[in-house]
């Protein structure tokens, strides 16, 4: 595997708990042992007792480790949200060749993360396959035929009227920060913004927002893709125990 990025000394664990939101216990050749959770979201479905769990090595800190993945019925899924970024900076030079960027870049209400004299780039880790996958949605025929919307949904994109089905979601919870730079995104002219959706897992071909978890999100995605030169970019990763990689390019679907 062509890695993107490497765990540092990683070690293969099983998961015990989740607690205070950065803090995960799991066991190790029969002793139990603490890790850094970087990740603020409910991480629904996927922290199941007893499941294997890919560790790194820390350099720093009182945990000696942080949670860097977990299988979810054979698949690697990826739990730190600090990785996606890190991928994104890595593969910057493919996605945009003649362009200079600056990580945590900030502007009037929002600070993004990686800007050029005329891009901003805003990255979002998504993991969320929920349990039960067949989402009842709207009927969204207005934007059906608006040729502004499906150019800046990139070359992946699909619509899907009645329901989404075995789709990774975004977000597991209700997003303030992200509602946020949305609203912040709107007043900011003379750039193209994107949002890089990296799922870090490599079992699933379809991104979409969770209107059902935050309706404003959905509503204010839209809106800035309609009328605020929003485009929407999407990538699945492999990971396995030695790092990650970009797997493939995939779609969102509205």
């Amino acid at each position: 595997m062509d890695y993107i990025l490497y765990f540092n000394k990683p070690i293969i664990c099983t998961f015990i708990r989740r607690y205070k939101r950065f803090f995960s216990e799991f066991s190790y050749n029969n002793e139990i042992i603490t890790a850094h959770c970087a990740n603020t979201g409910a991480m629904q479905d996927i922290l199941i007792q007893n499941n294997k769990c890919i560790l790194s090595s820390k350099s720093s800190g009182k945990l000696l480790y942080t949670f860097e993945a977990i299988d979810n019925h054979g698949t690697w899924v990826g739990t730190n949200t600090m990785n996606p970024n890190r991928i994104i900076k890595s593969y910057l030079p493919y996605l945009f060749p003649n362009q200079i960027f600056t990580p945590e870049v900030q502007f009037p209400g929002t600070r993004v993360d990686f800007a050029s004299d005329n891009i901003i780039i805003e990255v979002k880790h998504v993991h969320w396959l929920p349990k039960d996958n067949n989402i009842i949605l709207p009927n969204i025929d207005n934007i059906r035929q608006n040729s502004t919307f499906l150019s800046h949904l990139s070359t992946n994109y699909a619509i899907e009227q009645s329901y989404k089905k075995n789709i990774a979601f975004f977000p597991d919870s209700v997003t303030i920060r992200g509602n946020k730079q949305l609203l912040a995104f709107k007043k900011i002219k003379g750039f193209t913004k994107y949002i890089i959706f990296i799922l870090q897992r490599n079992d699933i071909d379809k991104i979409s927002i969770a209107q059902h978890i935050d309706p404003r999100y959905y509503e204010e995605l839209l809106n800035n893709i309609l009328y605020h030169d929003l485009r929407i970019m999407c990538f699945s990763c492999d990971i396995d125990q030695n790092g990650i990689q970009i797997y493939k390019q995939i779609q969102f679907i509205i």
